[in-house]
């Protein structure tokens, strides 16, 4: 669990700083404007990376990342995910 929310943290860190730096990249990013949506930036890291311990099916520590709902209701150990603090 801490590996996959790790990735999370690492992801949504990287996503926040390229948003920042947007004149720099060539890959559309959201500009810092813009706020993080679960579905076009958390999702694909998540589908990717960490639903095939924590998903619909298998849900190790019953924390199920598939949907903004379900990963913001947390694990067995609590929250996981706090909007608004990235770290």
């Amino acid at each position: 669990m801490l590996r996959c929310f790790d990735l999370f943290a690492a992801s949504f860190a990287f996503i926040l700083a390229v948003g920042a730096s947007a004149g720099y990249a060539q890959t559309a990013v959201r500009s810092e404007n813009k706020a993080v949506q679960f579905d076009t930036d958390v999702s694909p890291v998540f589908k990717s990376r960490c639903t095939s311990c924590h998903g619909e099916s298998v849900k190790l520590r019953n924390l199920n990342l598939t949907t903004e709902q379900s990963a913001l209701q947390g694990s067995e150990s609590g929250a996981v995910i706090i909007p608004g603090k990235p770290d």
